[in-house]
């Protein structure tokens, strides 16, 4: 297994990332068309400033491929607004949950290549959002996991799920249940992600 790193958002308490002991870590940036996550600049920042390789998320509300777009138009423009990806930093996230769709994942994607020609992006789903006897066969359907170039899956088994081939990070612990570690030095009990290999987060980063 490859190096261990952590997701944030606004209900994880973080007050010196210099302190935190992370191979990389992900914050949330927004959700829908207009929801902020109140931590994401001070975390974005903070990362930054402590050396973590870092990365953002958009939690996604969408059905449809149009309000998809919308999402991540939203979504570029808060990212914009603190200085966009920098060398380093991971792809731009789609997260995919209870209540959006594939079809909605993609819209995003599309648009968010559509602004930024060249841009890699990485999408987040797990079992909870997708019936598990045909997960890896609807990711693997959707063009290529809904257009995305990099896939992120919660699974809080033993192992990554049921095909080990296709996930670039495993969320493995929502720390609380799960694989160990449930936490990260610096934070506490957070999210748990590991990568594939020593050389993905390489691959990755923009």
């Amino acid at each position: 297994m490859g190096p261990i790193g952590c997701d944030v958002s606004h209900w994880e308490v973080v007050n010196d990332w210099s302190k935190v002991k992370a191979a990389f870590a992900i914050t949330k940036a927004t959700q829908g068309t207009d929801f902020r996550d109140s931590k994401f600049k001070e975390y974005w920042a903070g990362m930054k400033k402590a050396g973590i390789p870092r990365g953002s998320y958009h939690f996604l509300n969408a059905t449809q491929p149009a309000d998809g777009a919308a999402e991540a138009q939203f979504y570029l423009k808060v990212v914009d607004e603190v200085g966009g990806l920098k060398p380093g930093d991971l792809p731009y996230c789609c997260d995919m949950e209870a209540g959006s769709t594939a079809a909605g994942a993609a819209g995003f994607i599309a648009e968010i290549k559509k602004q930024k020609p060249g841009a890699k992006v990485m999408l987040y789903c797990s079992e909870s959002v997708i019936p598990k006897r045909t997960f890896w066969q609807v990711l693997t359907a959707t063009k290529k996991w809904a257009g995305a170039d990099f896939l992120w899956v919660a699974h809080y088994g033993p192992v990554a799920g049921p095909d080990t081939r296709q996930w670039h990070i495993w969320q493995s612990s929502d720390g609380k249940v799960g694989c160990q570690p449930h936490t990260i030095e610096g934070i506490g009990n957070c999210d748990i992600d590991k990568l594939r290999g020593a050389k993905t987060l390489e691959r990755m980063v923009v």
